[in-house]
């Protein structure tokens, strides 16, 4: 039932800068899917990717909102989201029903 809910087709356009690269604070995230699912991991490598996009964090002087960038892993998100396996899928659909 809960996996065959369609993704939501709610969309946010917001400019964006696509990094060619992986940063080196991303790096930990990264190890921790090579670990735990390799095949997951070469995926997000091969066919994902990290964006920054112009977000003040308000922990920075406020004359610095305008030149402040955030990343964004929304690529990553919405892969992860298409190779859920049956569980995480259930468990996705119970927390929706719950908190939306």
């Amino acid at each position: 039932m809960y996996a065959n809910q369609q993704m939501p087709k709610e969309i946010d356009n917001v400019p964006c800068l696509q990094l060619k690269f992986w940063p080196k604070d991303i790096q930990p995230f990264l190890k921790r899917f090579e670990v735990n699912r390799p095949q997951l991991y070469e995926k997000i490598i091969r066919n994902s990717s990290i964006h920054v996009i112009p977000k003040w964090s308000t922990k920075t002087p406020k004359i610095d909102q305008d030149v402040e960038f955030r990343y964004s892993f929304s690529a990553i998100e919405r892969l992860l989201a298409e190779h859920r396996n049956k569980n995480e899928q259930i468990l996705n659909g119970i927390a929706r029903s719950i908190y939306f």
